[in-house]
């Protein structure tokens, strides 16, 4: 297993005898981007036609960076998004 994570470079933790490695860096992208899809999905806030793609690219152009950042979202910003 990498010492390392390969999204951020951050350290990886492993918990006791766990299988699972994890990159314990807040600001990792990778687990910016599963967190935001989990809290978009069905099992959390199920917020219709937000999906994988869209929040890919909110991230990739800076609007975001956590869940609350959605909220504060105008039209004239998402406006130009595919």
């Amino acid at each position: 297993m990498p010492k390392v994570c390969p999204s951020c470079g951050g350290e990886v933790f492993t918990h006791g005898d766990e299988a699972a490695h994890r990159c314990i860096n807040p600001e990792c992208p990778a687990q910016q981007l599963r967190n935001l899809i989990h809290y978009v999905s069905r099992d959390a806030m199920d917020i219709e036609g937000l999906g994988e793609r869209i929040i890919e690219q909110l991230l990739d152009v800076g609007l975001v960076k956590d869940c609350a950042d959605l909220y504060r979202l105008k039209i004239s910003d998402i406006a130009p998004l595919d």
